[in-house]
């Protein structure tokens, strides 16, 4: 991206609210004859990729196109000016940074009687929604000048004691933060190598006595970061039980302070996320469900396009995985035009990895509803359109995935070559799982076969390994998208592929 994007990405980052509402506030501040900028908003707005040439020569007749860098400036000016008006009522951050600001305008009035009660208003805003940088700003800078200006000595020593306070906060805040985060890192880290020397890192920070202490803060930010960093910690370490307590106890943490849930939605539908897609590799799927509906009910508080997008790729991605782990085919007919309809309206809000998971849900969406046709070509855009390595789950899912469709579509004549590709894929691997080489054994053996009778004998085989490959951690990536042991018993039973998973799901 160039900053010569920017303009028309951020034209096409916006609602057809925000939008409407730009107009309506650009009818307030009309230049000379007319909006000019208008024009130019117009024009980019029904491209459907930058093109700058174009815009010039469309746009050639006006005045403006000779001064076009000075006009596209001015108009990204005056988008963002609309969409902070837009949004200062939806933003705590905005509220705040608003008041202090008016508390200042009001000092430089003289008024510091005014200013003081305003800043009394700003700190408890804050202080419920643990903005201590704010917070620190107003007790080291506004109303000292206050206390200063009315010659009140007592108040000023008084303050040294809250920015003590706020400072060991925001320390105990700051080590939960960087914990997390370093253990976030560690976890993809060793999502891409299942080199387990991440694991044995991660567990030193999460083992790490200033973390301990700092994770017994009683600040909602500063524990809500300690339990990420535990959840993904337990998670990686294949430990569920203890990742699934940590998701629970960051739930009832927002559930206990229902502010933050309004101040901060998209936090809280992801721990929902994460609550559901621990209760799925449990095979838990009523606590699984329940979760599911809790999170398509969380939409009030949604206000800004970009947890709006949040919202639909966590609740689309849910839904599909649940409809097809449960091999409900009929409620994956009706949902998934939908999806895919508002998929094109939150497209470019999304970032590769959420495109690719809502891809990879619709891809076996199709298989469940027997729809191979579709299904390879969503396969192909996932192939061919993203880098996976993104979400080396999916990489690894789509790469045996590819050639079960293949097979199931009749395309034996690919077969060869499909499974040379994957072993050579599994070769390029710093290591390679016991499930992936008994992945490759069993397509390499399918593709020889040629009649149902000798199939039938074959697959079987394959079942008892599954079982105990499953029960690994370290092997049980390759079956989280995707139930083998259903297919396999499809393939043995001759019966539908949906039909056996919402058996086994039923059981």
């Amino acid at each position: 991206m160039t900053p010569s994007n920017y303009l028309f990405d951020l034209i096409k980052s916006m609602s057809k609210g925000e939008k409407m509402f730009f107009k309506k506030f650009s009818r307030l501040h009309v230049i000379g004859k007319g909006n000019d900028y208008l024009l130019l908003f117009d024009a980019i707005e029904k491209q459907k990729q930058y093109d700058e040439k174009k815009l010039i020569e469309q746009l050639k007749n006006h005045n403006f196109i000779r001064h076009f860098a000075v006009m596209k400036n001015y108009l990204y000016s005056r988008l963002m000016d609309a969409l902070e008006i837009y949004y200062r009522n939806m933003s705590i951050h905005a509220k705040v940074r608003r008041g202090i600001h008016r508390a200042e305008l009001l000092q430089k009035k003289g008024l510091y009687e005014q200013s003081s009660k305003a800043l009394k208003k700003i700190k408890q805003t804050a202080g419920s929604a643990e903005l201590f940088p704010a917070l620190m700003e107003i007790q080291t800078l506004w109303e000292p000048r206050i206390y200063v200006e009315e010659y009140d000595l007592s108040k000023l020593e008084g303050i040294h004691n809250d920015i003590t306070r706020y400072s060991l906060l925001l320390r105990d805040i700051a080590i939960n933060h960087q914990t997390g985060f370093k253990v976030v890192n560690l976890y993809y880290k060793f999502q891409q190598s299942r080199d387990k020397k991440h694991l044995k890192e991660a567990e030193k920070f999460i083992t790490n006595p200033y973390f301990k202490e700092a994770s017994k803060t009683k600040t909602f930010t500063g524990r809500n970061s300690a339990c990420e960093a535990k959840f993904f910690y337990y998670y990686a370490k294949g430990n569920l039980n203890t990742a699934c307590k940590h998701a629970e106890t960051a739930m009832k943490l927002y559930e206990s302070n229902p502010e933050q849930i309004k101040n901060k939605p998209k936090g809280y539908i992801t721990w929902l996320n994460n609550l559901f897609a621990i209760n799925m590799e449990q095979k838990k799927y009523i606590q699984a469900n329940l979760n599911l509906e809790k999170l398509n009910a969380m939409d009030y508080p949604i206000k800004t396009f970009s947890e709006r997008a949040r919202f639909f790729y966590l609740t689309s991605s849910c839904t599909l995985h649940y409809l097809c782990c449960t091999g409900k085919t009929s409620e994956l007919q009706k949902k998934l035009p939908a999806i895919l309809l508002d998929m094109k309206e939150y497209n470019n809000e999304l970032n590769d990895a959420e495109k690719i998971e809502l891809q990879n849900n619709i891809v076996i969406s199709y298989y469940c509803m027997g729809n191979l046709k579709k299904c390879i070509s969503g396969l192909n855009i996932l192939r061919n359109e993203f880098d996976l390595s993104v979400l080396p789950e999916v990489q690894d899912f789509v790469s045996f995935f590819y050639i079960i469709v293949h097979y199931d579509a009749g395309n034996t004549e690919m077969l060869p070559h499909l499974i040379l590709s994957y072993h050579r894929y599994l070769d390029k691997k710093k290591e390679r799982g016991k499930a992936e080489i008994m992945i490759l054994n069993l397509l390499r053996i399918i593709s020889k076969i040629d009649s149902e009778k000798k199939l039938k004998d074959e697959l079987p085989k394959f079942e008892y390994q599954i079982k105990r490959l499953q029960q690994n951690m370290l092997n049980r990536y390759a079956f989280k998208f995707f139930d083998l042991l259903s297919w396999l018993e499809s393939k043995i039973e001759n019966k539908p592929f949906a039909m056996v998973v919402r058996e086994r799901a039923g059981k």
